[in-house]
Order: C-alpha cells, then sequence, then structure tokens
C-alpha cells in the first residue's frame, strides 16, 4: 500500500503536507557590494587578476540573487550557488546552534549573517551551505528560528522516547 505525499509549491519551495511556510528571505542588496569589493582588493593586488573584474561582478550579482532561505514549521531550507546549486533541508529538532556574525567590511554595510550547526557535527566554516547571508533583521531572525527550534525538540522529544520505549518493549518480548 502506496502513501501519496501531498505538497505544495511555494515561493520556489515545496512544502510537504501539513508543513507551513513561516519566513522566506534573500540577502539584503548591500552584500553584492561587499562582495564585489572583498573580491576586488584580492584581485587588484595581482596584475592577472585585474581583467577578471567583469566575471568577479557577474558571479557575485548571481550569487546575492540566486541565494535564498525559507523557514517552515519543520524545518530551514537554504539554496546557495553560482554556477552550480545546493539546496540544504535541515530539520528543525537537529539544529544545535545558530549563530550571528559580520566582518569588519560587513559591519561598514550593516549586513549580519547567521550560522546554522546541525547535529551531524559538521563546523560552519567547512560547511557554505548553512549560512544564510546578509539577513535583514539578523538577530529576529535568529530568535525567530531558536524559538521555532525550542518549541519542536520539545514537541518531538517525547516522541521519540516513546518510539524508543515501543521498541525496546518489542525486543524484550521477542527475546522472551
Amino acid at each position: 500500500m502506496s502513501e501519496t505525499l501531498k505538497m505544495t509549491k511555494t515561493s520556489e519551495l515545496i512544502l510537504q503536507e501539513g508543513e507551513e511556510l513561516l519566513i522566506t528571505g534573500s540577502p539584503v542588496r548591500a552584500l553584492q557590494w561587499v562582495l564585489f569589493l572583498k573580491s576586488t582588493l584580492v584581485l587588484l593586488c595581482t596584475v592577472v587578476g585585474f581583467p577578471l573584474l567583469p566575471f568577479v561582478l557577474w558571479a557575485v550579482v548571481q550569487q546575492v540573487q540566486w541565494h535564498r532561505w525559507w523557514l517552515t514549521n519543520r524545518r530551514i531550507v537554504v539554496r546557495t550557488g553560482v554556477i552550480g546549486w545546493e539546496l540544504r533541508s535541515i530539520p528543525l529538532n537537529r539544529i544545535s546552534d545558530v549563530s550571528l556574525s559580520s566582518s569588519w567590511l560587513d559591519r561598514m554595510f550593516g549586513i549580519q549573517h547567521l550560522t546554522i550547526r546541525d547535529m551531524t557535527g559538521s563546523s560552519p566554516q567547512s560547511s557554505f551551505s548553512s549560512r544564510m547571508l546578509g539577513v535583514p533583521d539578523a538577530y529576529g531572525v535568529q530568535q525567530a528560528l531558536l524559538a521555532k527550534v525550542a518549541t519542536s525538540e520539545t514537541r518531538s522529544q517525547p516522541d521519540q522516547l516513546q518510539r524508543i520505549v515501543t521498541l525496546l518493549e518489542k525486543m524484550c518480548e521477542e527475546a522472551a
């Protein structure tokens, strides 16, 4: 007996049955200038890098336009990429940390980023896809995300505990 899963497409994200979209976002426009300025400073240090400036500008614009995130009542989804792309979905009950960051140049433009660490043990430095870049009202989004994580953890822990107890009881019955 196969069960069909009903999905709804909302603003480029396919929602699962019973899932509600809470927050959707994209980077602030100033992030393009910050990323272009950072890349330009690196390229200007070399004579060879100067002809690459148009490509760098194109890549930065594409990165900022493609970067999106969605917070639902069950998960956070982050889409990143320039030429290729990645869509990472992290269930709320698997999130272990949500941190804010901002470099000195980002601070000059008032830009903040959120880094989401899940329970897989991957570090935020090695996992660019778990970063929400240029988040408007980053502190508010962080608090909303942490509040949803807290409510999903308290709701899912008794269910998981009950499943473990049931599984152990079955194992004991089969062993006897």
